[in-house]
């Protein structure tokens, strides 16, 4: 076992399932002692090709501008999940591509967003 991991075993009878009503929707806090905000240059392909940028909002927003246009931002939200290190697009240009989001460690200052096996966003 990984030290510092905890392990949970469950089997179908130790779970109780319990019907909860939801009155409302929210957007979950960003969590930026985690999660790098501000701008991030996205590449894509192979061989590896810059084509725009995405900025993380502390408010659980997001726009991105692509290479052509950089200056006419999508917005959408996101909700950073800290026990995974990934965000979950809520809405807008990744939520309707059906990206997933991956947060990799870089040494130094530099962070890294991986989307799929051939585009990721980097910041400085």
């Amino acid at each position: 076992m990984a030290k510092g991991k905890n392990t949970v075993q469950l089997n179908k009878n130790s779970l109780r399932v319990t019907a909860t009503a939801i009155t409302s929707s929210t957007i979950t806090a960003v969590n930026s002692s985690n999660l790098h905000l501000g701008k991030y240059d996205l590449y894509s392909g192979i061989p590896t090709m810059y084509i725009g940028h995405i900025v993380l909002l502390a408010d659980g927003k997001y726009k991105v501008a692509f290479g052509t246009d950089e200056d006419n931002y999508e917005m959408g939200n996101y909700t950073f999940h800290p026990l995974s290190n990934t965000i979950e697009w809520q809405t807008g240009l990744f939520k309707n591509k059906g990206w997933g989001c991956k947060l990799v460690a870089r040494s130094g200052n530099a962070y890294r967003i991986e989307f799929n096996s051939s585009t990721y966003a980097e910041a400085n």
